[in-house]
């Protein structure tokens, strides 16, 4: 047998004396050196590692090494939380009632997960302009809010309703009557008019059990000179009728042309109350408009009234002698002013001029579309004597 040239095993890295025919650690056999190729007889170094053990030995100890500590991280954990669950909780169902309670008493309104975003919102859950606003595009009264209303009523629940104690803040404007509101209601966003008096055509309530608003409101209305009015309003019940007497402290919002019960179209000023209470009840205000009806009085007549010809035209009847007073052109605007009072246009120029320059008229029905009818019995009296005057003179 011919010696190998082989000092370690080619396998294992065993070293050798050079006569071995196979490994005595691994049992593999070593070839003669007649037989093996230039590459096999190449001189194998050791592996870098000690004398006799293996690289794959030494990295199955520290896989051991490792996975026995993470088992026992592990089960460290489970037993920190175990620790902790019963402290907190002696049994499944008795932590879950003590979460929830501690929950309940950190958050009254929170009822459940499912409901948490819900309930942690405030409870008035109506949008006011929303409604207002499906309200004028389907009813027979027909209004739309502008961008800046909506967003004053949105951004200001606090006024609808108002409550005593935000009833300071209101901003009033007591010079608002129906003559200016009706030229331009949109103008007047934030400002609200306080309308005394007024007479209740009709009334409708609807109840919202479940808003703290409580009842959404629509009134009818009409003041002492003939003038109408939509007031909506979302509050507390109001103690009215029809053919009762309510002060309202409300925003205009839109003029309408209103089809009464006769057929006959009449101009409607549509307005969002702050506050509506009987008149004699003062059940929201608590007094607080108690020196109003004075202001009401002084004020109401002297800022409309003096833009009138006949101011009472539709009220009172005139004398003969009372219209001989007036000139032959003034007659003639007293007589047509009769007619503008319920919107009627005038094709004339000069007439045309003189009401549109008036801050009471609105001009929306043609000649052909206006009806004699939604005169009442003072309106025709007077157009009679006016005309008969008018001959005279």
């Amino acid at each position: 047998m011919k010696k190998h040239n082989y000092k370690y095993c080619p396998s294992c890295g065993n070293p050798l004396s050079g006569e071995e025919t196979f490994c005595g650690k691994c049992g593999t056999t070593l070839c003669n050196s007649e037989n093996v190729s230039t590459d096999s007889q190449k001189q194998v170094n050791p592996p870098l590692q000690s004398a006799g053990k293996p690289k794959s030995s030494k990295l199955k100890t520290i896989l051991i090494i490792a996975g026995v500590a993470i088992i026992i991280l592990i089960l460290l954990a489970v037993i920190g939380n175990s620790d902790t669950s019963e402290s907190t909780s002696p049994g499944t169902a008795e932590g879950t009632a003590a979460i929830n309670e501690t929950t309940a008493e950190e958050n009254p309104s929170n009822t459940g997960s499912e409901d948490t975003a819900e309930t942690t919102q405030p409870v008035m859950d109506i949008d006011l302009a929303a409604v207002l606003q499906n309200i004028g595009e389907t009813s027979d009264v027909s209004f739309s809010l502008s961008e800046d209303q909506s967003r004053y009523i949105t951004e200001h629940p606090e006024f609808f309703p108002v409550t005593e104690e935000v009833l300071p803040e209101l901003p009033i404007d007591y010079s608002l009557s129906y003559a200016y509101m009706i030229k331009n209601p949109q103008k007047y966003v934030g400002q609200f008019a306080f309308l005394d008096g007024l007479n209740v055509i009709q009334i409708w309530e609807e109840s919202f059990s479940d808003s703290e608003y409580g009842n959404f409101t629509i009134l009818n209305l009409s003041d002492d000179v003939g003038n109408l009015y939509y007031v909506y309003f979302v509050g507390p019940s109001i103690n009215a009728v029809e053919d009762s007497l309510v002060r309202v402290v409300a925003m205009p919002i839109e003029y309408t042309g209103f089809e009464n019960i006769e057929g006959n179209t009449r101009l409607t000023l549509a307005m969002v109350a702050a506050l509506v209470e009987g008149y004699d009840t003062q059940d929201m205000s608590r007094q607080f408009f108690t020196d109003e009806p004075d202001y009401y009085e002084e004020t109401y007549y002297s800022i409309e009234m003096d833009n009138y010809i006949l101011p009472y035209s539709d009220s009172l009847y005139y004398s003969t002698d009372e219209l001989m007073a007036l000139s032959k052109e003034e007659l003639r605007l007293a007589r047509n002013e009769i007619y503008a009072r319920h919107g009627r246009k005038f094709e004339t120029e000069d007439l045309n001029a003189y009401f549109s320059a008036q801050p009471w008229y609105y001009g929306y029905l043609s000649m052909d579309e206006f009806d004699d009818s939604v005169l009442n019995e003072y309106e025709k009296a007077n157009l009679d004597t006016i005309k008969a005057v008018e001959a005279q003179k």
